[in-house]
């Protein structure tokens, strides 16, 4: 009884560190992505101006939501 209580709580501690692992992995793989769309957004004009077009929008839609 006691060697599979050790094994469920090492079991559940491997899978916590598990997900907390893949959490961390995914939360940098999507900052390094909105970082890149922001750096290409700055380099190129016409892409800055259809993601400022974009963000115009949506800042007017939630102006219009929260009326």
């Amino acid at each position: 009884s006691a060697f599979l209580l050790n094994l469920s709580s090492d079991l559940y501690k491997f899978t916590v560190t598990v997900l907390i692992n893949v959490i961390k992995t995914l939360a940098t793989i999507i900052i390094l992505i909105l970082a890149a769309i922001g750096l290409i957004t700055l380099i190129y004009p016409t892409t800055r101006e259809a993601v400022l077009q974009v963000l115009y929008s949506i800042k007017d839609q939630a102006v219009m939501y929260l009326r």
